[in-house]
């Protein structure tokens, strides 16, 4: 969902004030229920409510377009958290000077204006992965004309893959006769509306408050990649005549590929992992109570032998072959080492397989979404999934055995 929300003190002591709305807006929102919901001019008053009392589980992404955390407005992101993990974001600036928070185009010095992104990876398939960026253009047609081609490069140097699924939604503060329309159209991005096939007639997203359908279309959402385009509609959604905003949200469902590069994985085989922090291999002290991994062996022999098995819809889990138990993440309890204990596949058993591009790999845990560590900074440190991000302490080398 794409959803111009209007600034919150804009209507101040009218009917369409945001008190006098915001349970409209979140009725909108619940009845369409996004994974990814794009906003614009949104105060963080408003965000905060929308999470608070959405029914869906939302994580907000993003700084307002001054680079604030707390005032001004976003263009932020809400992704549903109990869904999806994040695995990258990043935001900038449309102007001569991107990477500057609160810069602003040569062509509009009244307002800067910015884009905000997200990496998403679904929590039930490690295959599927997509982008999502969200933007507000400026009312000045050279100025959205420079943020309309900044994202497309912005795409271009983030997204690697060919094949995976890009999506940029927001309101652009144009219609699709307009030069900044075609910038995408133009590109390897198709206009959803259109590609979808729906009618240009009686399709406005600005409102006014009014209701009006006949007004202009500016809030559009193009992709590539998705598999299809299962249905898109303008919501306009209100009660008793009163609306969540002066835009109407747009909905829009589409299907996610699988398109993760699996096959680096090797599934099947039996391998040794060699901690990058330290230098030493991956063993599983079976000889001791239930069998931890540690980091501490200078040789591979049977302790160091772990095979790597298929554990479905792009997981991994590994079997020790010291005792022939899978390695369990133990996350219920703070601290507790990685363990070779478990005759079953669980959450706690599935992994992720991460190619960092560097050789090495790193392992994260679907059961608390942390990757795991060597701890080498500390003597005779067990393995535990217990970080956020990944620095040398949670990268291996592999070989086979």
């Amino acid at each position: 969902m794409t959803f111009n929300v209007r600034k919150m003190t804009a209507d101040d002591g009218t009917p369409n004030s945001w008190n006098n709305r915001k349970n409209i807006a979140v009725h909108a929102i619940n009845n369409f229920g996004p994974d990814v919901l794009g906003l614009q001019e949104a105060d963080k008053v408003q965000i905060d409510y929308f999470i608070a009392n959405c029914s869906a589980a939302y994580q907000s992404i993003g700084t307002s377009r001054e680079g604030s955390t707390t005032m001004g407005e976003f263009s932020n992101i809400m992704y549903r958290s109990d869904k999806f993990i994040l695995l990258d974001w990043g935001e900038f600036w449309l102007s001569e000077t991107p990477n500057v928070p609160g810069s602003k185009s040569s062509f509009d010095s009244e307002y800067p204006r910015m884009s905000t992104w997200v990496k998403l990876q679904a929590k039930d398939n490690a295959n599927a992965i997509f982008y999502y960026f969200n933007t507000h253009f400026s009312l000045v047609l050279e100025a959205a004309e420079q943020g309309a081609n900044l994202i497309l490069n912005k795409v271009a140097e983030q997204v690697k893959s060919p094949d995976t699924p890009v999506l940029i939604g927001g309101d652009l503060n144009r219609t699709e006769v307009s030069p900044v329309y075609s910038i995408f159209q133009n590109s390897d991005l198709d206009d959803t509306w259109r590609k979808a096939g729906k009618s240009f007639a009686n399709d406005g997203t600005y409102h006014a408050f009014t209701g009006e359908t006949d007004r202009a279309h500016i809030d559009w959402i193009f992709e590539k990649n998705a598999s299809a385009i299962n249905s898109i509609e303008i919501n306009r959604y209100h009660e008793n005549g009163y609306y969540p905003s002066d835009h109407f949200p747009v909905n829009l469902n589409v299907t996610i590929p699988l398109t993760t590069d699996t096959t680096a994985r090797p599934i099947g085989q039996t391998i040794w992992l060699k901690a990058s922090a330290n230098g030493n291999y991956v063993s599983t002290r079976a000889n001791t109570t239930d069998s931890p991994l540690w980091a501490s062996a200078t040789a591979a022999n049977t302790w160091e032998n772990h095979q790597i098995v298929d554990a479905g819809n792009g997981f991994v889990s590994l079997i020790a072959k010291a005792n022939n138990l899978y390695v369990s993440a133990r996350i219920t309890t703070a601290d507790v080492p990685l363990q070779a204990k478990s005759s079953t596949i669980g959450s706690w058993e599935k992994w992720i397989w991460v190619s960092n591009g560097d050789g090495t790999v790193s392992f994260r845990s679907i059961a608390n979404n942390k990757y795991v560590s060597a701890r080498s900074s500390e003597t005779n440190s067990p393995l535990e999934t217990r970080i956020d991000s990944i620095a040398t302490w949670e990268k291996f080398t592999w070989g086979n055995r």
